[in-house]
Formats: C-alpha cells, sequence, structure tokens
C-alpha cells in the first residue's frame, strides 16, 4: 500500500501532497484491497489517470485522427477512484460546459453541479456529454466525487452510456500552486469585487425581444455574440432602462438574430449571491434547440441582474435583453418567471371563459374544406387567465400527447409535465405542438397553470409561435362533477418480460391493444427511471441497449423517447409518436429496476436486505451497517423511516452471493447501490452475517 501511495503522490508538485505522502508512507502498513473500501480514504488510495489527451485544449482536428483515433472510455474497464494528471500537473474534470471535439474525443464529458468542499464528503454528480452543439446532449451515468486536502479532487468512474466519449481534464484549472486551486464553479472575477457595482453597461437596442428580423437584408446582418470579446460581468440596458435576460422562451428570431438566447431556472434573489444557469437558443421552433454555455447570474440590490457572459456555442446566436421587463422604477423589477398578472387577484376567481367546442380532443380535421379552415391561436389577443369549457362542462389543456389535426387544428397544443396541486400554486409549464407524427415537433412559448379548489385549472394563455396551431381541451376527463377531475393520465400499460423478475427486461408499451417494443434510441437513466416508478419498482440500476433481454417481435412502438423524469407513466414523455422509428428489434430497450429488496420478514418492510447485481439476487454484510445505512433501504422502498439495522443474520440466513460489504452511506442516497463500499463482490463474510432491516 505504502509504495502505491508513494507513486501516485509523487506525480503531485505541491507540498502538501508531499507531506501527506510522508505520513502515507511512514503510517500507512496495510495491503491495498478493494479502492472501495472505505476504510481507506480514496483521497488516498486512487489510481493516476495521466493523459494528456484528455485536455479540453486538445481538439479533434483531422479527419482521420476524429473518426479513427477518438477516445472511447466506454470500452475502458474502470476501477475504483481516480485523480486527473496533464503531463504531471493536478487538474480535474471541468464542471462547465467544454468545447465539442475537444479532450480527443467526439463527445466530451464534463460534470454538472460543480465540484464538492472537503466538508460535503463524497457527492455525486450527473454527466453530460456536449454533441451537436448542444452541452448535454448525452446524459452518461453519475459519477461520484470527493474533494481532498491539499486542493484535489478524486472520482470514481465509470463506462459512459456511449462509445466516442471521453472524460475531460481541465487544463484551465491545472494545480501548479498548493495555493490557488479553484473549482470551475467560481467566477474567475475577482470577487471581493462586488460585480453588482463593477459590471460592463450593455445597452444595445438591437436585443430587445420585440426586435424582430422582418427583412431578407437583415437577416444577413443578425447579431453574433461568438465573435465578440466578452470579458468580465455586464447589466443590460434598452436605452437607458434597466433590462434583464429573459428567462422564458423568447421567440426565433427576435434580439436582432437567428439564434435568440434565453437562460433556464429563473433569475435568483439578492440572498443567493451568485448562481449558475443553463442558456438556451430557441431555432427551429423549439426553445431549446441549442444548449449555449451556462453563464454565472447576480442579483443586486436595487432591483437588478448583473451576467458573467461568454461566447455562445454557435454564431448567429445572441443575448436577449426583455423589454417585457425593463426596470423603469428602482421598486419595480419582477423577474420574468413571475406573472405578470395582479396576483392579489387570485386567477381561479378571477379568468376569462373560453367555451369552444372546436377545441375538444375528439374534433379531428377530417375534409380538405376544414383542414384551410383550421384555428390559429397566434391570431388571438390573448390577456390574463383562462378557464376551457366544452358546452358549458369543465375541461383542461391535455398534459399527454393529443392526435395531429385533432382540437380543430393542423398542430394542436397540449402541456408538458403535468398539473399541478392547489399547494403548488402558479407553476410554468412548455407546451408542445404535434406535427409530423412528432409529439412536440413545435416547441411554443411555455404558459403558467394553476390548479384551483374545486377541481379544475386556470391558464395564462399566450400567442404560440406558428400559425395553424391552438391550444386543446381535453375532452377525456370533463368536470362533469366537482368532486371528479383529474389531470389526464394513461392507465398503466407498459410491462417488462424476459427478464429475471418483474423489475428487470425488455420495455414494451401497450397501444390500440397490441404490445410493442421501445427502441433504444436516446434511452438513458432518466426514462428507465420513469419505467421504474410506474411499475412499482423502486429506483433504476441500469438502462439496457441492444436487445440485451433478447429481442422482441412484432411492433416497434416508440422511438426517440424522451423523459424529463416527473412524468407519471412512460406514454407522457416525448417520442417520435406512435410507430414512428428508424430501428430493428436488435435495438429494443430494457431496464433493470429495484436493485433492493427485503425478504423474510413479517411484511414488505421488514427482512434481510437483497440487492440485485447483474441479474442475481444477493445479500449485504453486516459489516459497518448502522441506522443510516438501514435509513435509505427504507427510504428507497417507500417504507418510511427506519426502527432498527438488524445484524447477524436476524431474519435468516441468505444463500449465494454475499454482493456488497463494508456499506457506508451518507443518508441522502436515493438508493443503497449510491452508497460506498468494498464493491461488488468484494467481503470477508458468510450469510450468518446478512444484515436486515426494519422499517416503519
Amino acid at each position: 500500500m505504502a509504495s502505491s501511495l508513494c507513486k501516485s503522490f509523487l506525480s503531485s508538485q505541491d507540498i502538501i501532497s508531499v507531506i501527506l505522502y510522508v505520513l502515507a508512507c511512514i503510517t500507512d502498513t496495510q495491503e491495498t484491497t478493494s479502492v472501495a473500501s472505505l476504510s481507506v480514504d480514496p483521497c488516498f488510495n486512487y489510481t493516476v489517470l495521466d493523459d494528456p489527451r484528455r485536455a479540453t485544449s486538445n481538439q479533434l482536428s483531422s479527419y482521420y485522427y476524429y473518426y479513427y483515433y477518438y477516445m472511447c472510455d466506454q470500452s475502458v474497464t474502470w476501477s475504483g477512484w481516480y485523480r486527473l494528471f496533464i503531463n504531471g500537473l493536478s487538474t480535474q474534470i471541468p464542471d462547465t460546459c467544454v468545447a465539442q471535439y475537444s479532450c480527443g474525443t467526439s463527445i466530451p464529458l464534463w460534470i454538472r453541479g460543480g465540484h464538492p468542499t472537503v466538508e460535503d464528503g463524497v457527492v455525486t454528480r450527473d454527466v453530460c456529454g456536449h454533441y451537436n452543439n448542444y452541452c448535454c446532449y448525452y446524459g452518461s451515468y453519475p459519477i461520484k466525487v470527493k474533494a481532498c486536502p491539499g486542493n484535489y479532487y478524486v472520482y470514481e468512474l465509470v463506462s459512459p452510456t456511449v462509445c466516442n466519449s471521453a472524460y475531460c481534464a481541465d487544463v484551465g484549472s491545472i494545480n501548479s500552486s498548493s495555493t490557488t486551486v479553484t473549482p470551475a464553479t467560481l467566477s474567475t472575477a475577482n470577487l471581493t469585487v462586488d460585480p453588482c457595482f463593477n459590471y460592463t453597461v450593455l445597452d444595445d437596442p438591437r436585443r430587445a425581444t420585440s426586435n424582430q428580423l422582418s427583412s431578407y437584408y437583415y437577416y444577413y446582418n443578425y447579431m453574433c455574440d461568438q465573435s465578440v470579446t466578452w470579458s468580465g460581468w455586464y447589466r443590460l440596458f434598452i436605452y437607458g432602462q434597466s433590462a434583464q435576460i429573459p428567462d422564458t422562451c423568447v421567440a426565433q428570431y427576435s434580439c436582432g438574430t437567428n439564434i435568440p438566447l434565453w437562460i433556464r431556472g429563473g433569475h435568483p434573489r439578492v440572498q443567493d449571491g451568485v448562481v449558475t444557469r443553463d442558456v438556451c437558443g430557441h431555432y427551429n421552433n423549439y426553445c431549446c434547440y441549442y444548449g449555449s454555455f451556462p453563464i454565472k447570474v447576480k442579483a443586486c440590490p436595487g432591483n437588478y441582474y448583473v451576467y458573467e457572459l461568454v461566447s455562445p456555442t454557435v454564431c448567429n446566436s445572441a443575448y436577449c435583453a426583455d423589454v417585457g421587463s425593463i426596470n423603469s422604477s428602482s421598486t419595480t423589477v419582477t423577474p420574468a418567471t413571475i406573472s405578470a398578472a395582479n396576483l392579489t387577484v387570485d386567477p381561479c376567481f378571477n379568468y376569462t371563459v373560453l367555451d369552444d367546442p372546436r377545441r375538444a380532443t375528439s374534433n379531428q380535421l377530417s375534409s380538405y374544406y376544414y383542414y384551410y379552415n383550421y384555428m390559429c391561436d397566434q391570431s388571438v389577443t390573448w390577456s390574463g387567465w383562462y378557464r376551457l369549457f366544452i358546452y358549458g362542462l369543465s375541461a383542461q389543456i391535455p398534459d399527454t400527447c393529443v392526435a395531429q389535426y385533432s382540437c380543430g387544428t393542423s398542430i394542436p397544443l397540449w402541456i408538458r409535465g403535468g398539473h399541478p396541486t392547489v399547494e403548488d400554486g402558479v407553476v410554468t409549464r412548455y407546451v408542445c405542438g404535434h406535427y409530423n407524427n412528432y409529439c412536440c415537433y413545435y416547441g411554443v412559448y411555455p404558459i403558467k397553470v394553476k390548479a384551483c379548489p374545486g377541481n379544475y385549472y386556470v391558464y395564462e394563455l399566450v400567442s404560440p409561435t406558428v400559425c395553424n396551431s391552438a391550444y386543446c381541451a381535453d375532452v377525456g376527463s370533463i368536470n362533469t362533477r366537482s368532486t371528479t377531475v383529474t389531470p389526464a393520465t394513461l392507465s398503466t400499460a407498459v410491462r417488462l418480460v424476459n427478464g429475471p423478475n418483474l423489475c428487470s427486461g425488455r420495455v414494451e408499451v401497450l397501444h390500440n391493444g397490441i404490445w410493442g417494443t421501445v427502441c433504444d434510441d436516446r434511452w438513458d437513466l432518466t426514462d428507465a427511471a420513469v419505467v421504474c416508478r410506474e411499475l412499482g419498482c423502486g429506483s433504476v440500476v441500469e438502462a439496457k441497449s441492444f436487445a440485451y433481454f433478447g429481442e422482441g417481435s412484432g411492433q416497434i412502438w416508440l422511438d426517440d423517447v424522451w423523459c424529463l423524469g416527473s412524468e407519471s407513466t412512460l406514454i407522457n414523455c416525448l417520442s417520435r409518436g406512435w410507430g414512428s422509428h428508424d430501428c430493428v428489434h436488435s435495438e429494443d430497450a430494457g431496464v433493470i429496476c429495484q436493485a433492493v429488496r427485503l425478504v423474510n420478514g413479517p411484511n414488505l418492510c421488514s427482512g434481510r436486505v437483497e440487492v440485485l447485481h447483474n441479474g442475481n439476487w444477493g445479500t449485504v454484510c453486516d459489516d459497518r451497517w448502522d441506522l443510516i445505512d438501514a435509513a435509505v433501504v427504507c427510504r428507497e422502498l417507500g417504507c418510511g423511516s427506519v426502527v432498527e439495522a438488524k445484524s447477524f443474520a436476524y431474519f435468516g440466513e441468505g444463500f449465494g452471493q454475499i454482493w456488497l460489504d463494508d456499506v457506508w452511506c451518507l443518508g441522502s442516497e436515493s438508493t443503497l447501490i449510491n452508497c460506498l463500499s468494498r464493491g461488488w463482490g468484494s467481503h470477508d463474510c458468510v450469510h450468518s452475517e446478512d444484515a436486515g432491516v426494519i422499517c416503519q
């Protein structure tokens, strides 16, 4: 152990590391076992990963090198914890978006959520892959990260979801001095100088959201913020009046450019300090077609905002200035995420009745004449809040995909993300338009929605982005009595087949009375998690591709499935539409769910703990097993709080595999599998040490 530690630390050049190296060499005489064993801190037991190809500055530049010599971390056999170096200098995985084709690969990987502090211990971070000009086009499996004394980080790396992708090493934050390693999520600006009082004025009327490209000539004289040399913090103005970057979708071709940029996640409050926000570019009638590099935002006393702007990922794009929220008074700047309606008057009791039978989802365009007399909500002057009816019966905008040419129009509009509860208050929902057999071909401006006492909903409607589109009224959920208004959801029409248990297998969905498969294009953990939750199978373990559970037969119903993660059923997720695909059954998608179960107990919430791995159930050893670990199991299984953590095979001895030993949970994990341990199958136990729990 000591010799391997010496070798690891000698590749670092900071003084603190040398001190730690000496201490380790003097005091550590244990033999190296599994790198996941937490009796050995990963800060002092890691594998050195020094590969200059991973540098963010290493750009694929030639056709031959790009197609034949890109790095593919999916083919690497990862094991345990790693510390990154570039030519012997300590570095880190970047935690902001990196340029596509950098890091010696097609899809460079970076982590979302920032780096932890030493006090945070081990944390889990999502991994994004930059592709097709979108910073998080590919979402890879999460990894564990730990900040270590001496200003460096270690990572428990796993194989990513796609080949031609690789973990990056951030050469911009190489630790060449023991005193100046700063995670990339902190602004490079000197924050001893508050950016609220140290900014550049950006007053350019072309950036106004009302400035629409309208002529052929102007189209070719669009703004391109990629060519601007940005430096530090900026405050936006329009003709001397304070403005802000909009935080809801803006019209394409507005802001004097082809691809107007807006921020996702809303604006912060003064007490939030500096926050990071994703940037979206509206293009091809989709509000976030382009994902640009995140920027930092700060709310300032006096009701204004400052932004640390960076060059976007594509030209013909520009940051917008929201003229709808211009601060003409120092006391009344309201972020755009708050409705402009006066909420001192509750919209539940102050709405316009919208009773138009043409909007019914059952109203299908059926004749050539009617096709050219479609509804066009873009031409309506919308103002305030609306409640929908059909012939006097209460209805709602559907929150699942609706058939094209329904609702008396060519492009029927529905909302994503489901309806809120009364307790949720006013929420914002994205609007989708079904066209060309794709449920969200058109992305329309978001609208605000509120659930009201009495089981109905009100909507703050706005003009959609395209004509021949109209908001639908869901006749399938018409409120015929005041006690039974339920947001539209589909009954369970998803099953898992050909797997080792009811919670693992090939995904199949029911449509028109026929079961069919789901193609694995874009299939990821978020999609699989929706399936696991829908089937009552707990959390997701793996999203499987390439017909892992065998090829199905007959229909392939869904392709390019894209879930947000909050859907109650897979059917609510976006896709190409029923039966629209470019797949064969060798691409059938699968999932492995519920990696934890309790057996041999008096009820479903007490028993011996067993976990699923490689299709086989096995037990957990009681070494280090305590209430914190047991609490994670209880919460994961929906069994409430923990009563006892049991040891010594209290619920009887299991048989076969002992999968986990020395489990150590922090308590915040969503599943026991995310807790640290020695690693799968690594243990020094027998079944008389099987762990158990009692939940309540």
